[in-house]
């Protein structure tokens, strides 16, 4: 069956959607899923800066993998680049420690990130009045 975009578009839905239940606060085996850079703004609109963001397939106690989106601020240096001067990006820092892929000399660039497993720790944030999951550190398997 080909795909109608305009009978896709005109769908009635009776169903009301809702959110998946959050995973509980611990430790858990995750794979990176593809890395996209992402421009952003503050509120203010007094900084801009890019991030990196993708998703996570988790994988849960009794099997299954739950998606949990991701991301993290890039700090850039005056030429444009990631900055890797001592104390920067520390959240990059600990994906590239997590995957081997932190060593001085061997070539590094965000896609490799893609697909490599981790061990992430998720904790539960309020943001906007709404709890959502955070990871909140990543280590090697």
């Amino acid at each position: 069956m080909e795909f109608d975009l305009d009978q896709f578009m005109q769908q009635d839905m009776t169903s009301a959607l809702s959110d998946r239940e959050l995973l509980p606060p611990g430790e858990y085996v995750a794979q990176i899923g593809k890395p996209k850079g992402k421009r952003w703004v503050s509120k203010d609109q007094s900084q801009t800066g890019v991030s990196v963001v993708f998703a996570l397939s988790v994988q849960t106690e009794d099997g299954s993998t739950v998606s949990v989106p991701t991301s993290f601020i890039v700090t850039l240096n005056d030429d444009g680049k990631i900055d890797d001067a001592p104390g920067k990006n520390f959240r990059l820092k600990e994906y590239r420690d997590a995957t081997g892929n932190n060593e001085e000399g061997k070539p590094f660039n965000l896609g490799m990130l893609e697909g490599q497993t981790v061990r992430v720790v998720i904790s539960h944030d309020l943001y906007e009045g709404k709890v959502s999951e955070r990871v909140k550190s990543v280590r090697a398997l």
